[in-house]
C-alpha cells in the first residue's frame, strides 16, 4: 500500500475518532460527569498522530466546504499554519492546548461573481472561518484565524479574523512539567505583587507568564516573561536578573524541582524578559542561568 493511501486512511480515522470523542464530550457536560477526562482523551489522540496528519485534515475540511456550498464556485485557497506549544493563559495561569494559528487565503474570478453586493464577499470570509473553528478539530486546536479572499491579481478584496477563540487547556503535561510550570507562576505572581497598581479594585495581572516550557533541542526551561507594568522604576535589568538566578538557584536546591529538571533532561534556564512600559527597553531581555 503506497503511503498517500495510508495517510489518507489516517487522517479519516483521526477526523472519526475526534468526532466520536467530542460527541461523547458534549454529552457528558451535559450530564454533568467526565468532562476533563474526555478532553484529555481527545488531546492525547490527536497527539498520537503528526503536525502534517492534521494540516490535512484542516485543508480537507476546507477544500470539502468549497467543494458543497453555493455562493461561489471556482475558488481556491491556501491555508498556512503557526503553532505555538509553549503559549500560555496569561491571566489563568495554564499552558494552552489550542495553540494553533491558521491563516487562509482564497483567490476566486472577482469579475465573473454574479453576486457583488457590499458585504457578501465579507460574509463569505466570516463564513470560512466559522467552518474551520466550529469543527471539533478546530475547537480543539485553534488559537485564531485570519481569512483573506483575494482576486487573481491577489488583490485583497475582503478579510476577517477570529478575533478572541475561548482557548483549551492542555491536559496532557506530565507531572514534572507541571511542577516547574507552578513555580514559574509563583515566580511571576511574587513580581507582579510589587507592582504599584491603580488604587480602583483590578484582577488584571501586570507581571504574566506568557511562553513556557522545556525545549528538548538544548535541554532548557524556557519562559517569556511579559512586563506590562514593571515592579521597580531603577535598574530593572539587574533586578530582573538577580531575581532570575534566585529562581534557578531554588528550582535546584528543591529535591523535587531537581528530579522535575532531571526527568526533562534540563540542565539551564532561558528567561526571555518583555516591558512594555519602560522605551529604553523595547527589545527583548534575554537571560541564560546555568
Amino acid at each position: 500500500m503506497n503511503n498517500k493511501i495510508v495517510k489518507k486512511i489516517l487522517a479519516l480515522i483521526t477526523v472519526a475518532a475526534i468526532n466520536f470523542l467530542w460527541i461523547s464530550t458534549l454529552v457528558e457536560a451535559e450530564q454533568g460527569t467526565g468532562q476533563l477526562s474526555t478532553l484529555k482523551a481527545q488531546q492525547e489522540l490527536i497527539n498520537a498522530f503528526s503536525e502534517e496528519s492534521l494540516e490535512t485534515e484542516f485543508r480537507a475540511i476546507v477544500n470539502n466546504w468549497l467543494a458543497e456550498q453555493d455562493d461561489y464556485k471556482g475558488v481556491e485557497f491556501e491555508l498556512e499554519f503557526t503553532k505555538n506549544p509553549l503559549l500560555m493563559d496569561e491571566q489563568e495561569g495554564f499552558k494552552v492546548y489550542s495553540n494553533w494559528d491558521l491563516a487562509l487565503h482564497l483567490i476566486y474570478d472577482w469579475e465573473s461573481l454574479s453576486d457583488q453586493e457590499d458585504g457578501a464577499i465579507d460574509a463569505f470570509c466570516q463564513k470560512a472561518t466559522n467552518i474551520l473553528t466550529s469543527h471539533p478539530l478546530g475547537r480543539l486546536l485553534i488559537h485564531s484565524v485570519e481569512v483573506r479572499c483575494y482576486d487573481p491579481d491577489r488583490i485583497s478584496r475582503a478579510e476577517t479574523n477570529s478575533g478572541i477563540i475561548p482557548v483549551t487547556q492542555d491536559y496532557t503535561q506530565s507531572d514534572a512539567e507541571l511542577k516547574l510550570q507552578a513555580e514559574l507562576l509563583t515566580f511571576t505572581d511574587k513580581l507582579d505583587a510589587q507592582v504599584e497598581k491603580s488604587t480602583e479594585p483590578r484582577e488584571i495581572k501586570e507581571v504574566c507568564l506568557s511562553e513556557f516550557g522545556p525545549t528538548e533541542e538544548n535541554n532548557q526551561l524556557y519562559a517569556l516573561v511579559t512586563l506590562y507594568q514593571s515592579p521597580v522604576a531603577e535598574d530593572l535589568p539587574s533586578y530582573l536578573e538577580e531575581e532570575g538566578q534566585t529562581l534557578w538557584d531554588s528550582l535546584q536546591a528543591d529535591p523535587d524541582l531537581k528530579a522535575a529538571l532531571d526527568e526533562l533532561d534540563i540542565n539551564s534556564l532561558k528567561l526571555e524578559y518583555r516591558v512594555r512600559d519602560v522605551k529604553e527597553l523595547q527589545e527583548p531581555l534575554i537571560l541564560e542561568f546555568k
